[in-house]
C-alpha cells in the first residue's frame, strides 16, 4: 500500500454482540484508491472477537474481508 493513494474510506453497518467474557463485532466498509496510475474500489467486511481478561475486552482475533476488488474506469 504504499504506493497506493487511498481517495474515499467509508464505513457503516457497524454490530456487536456481547456474551459472558467475549464480545464480537463486524462493520462494513469500502473505498477507493489509485495504485500504479489504476484507480481501484474494494468493499468488505472487518470482524473482531474479544475476551475478556482482567476487565478489559481484548482483541484475539481480526479478519478483514475483501468481499469485492475492482478496477474503476
Amino acid at each position: 500500500m504504499s504506493g497506493a493513494q487511498l481517495t474515499e474510506y467509508h464505513e457503516e453497518n457497524f454490530r456487536a454482540e456481547v456474551w459472558p467474557g467475549f464480545a464480537t463485532a463486524v462493520y462494513d466498509w469500502h473505498m477507493r484508491y489509485i495504485t500504479e496510475g489504476e484507480k481501484r474500489f474494494s468493499r468488505g467486511t472487518d470482524q473482531f472477537i474479544f475476551q475478556e481478561a482482567d476487565g478489559r475486552l481484548l482483541v484475539v482475533w481480526r479478519y478483514i474481508d475483501f468481499g469485492e476488488d475492482r478496477a474503476e474506469k
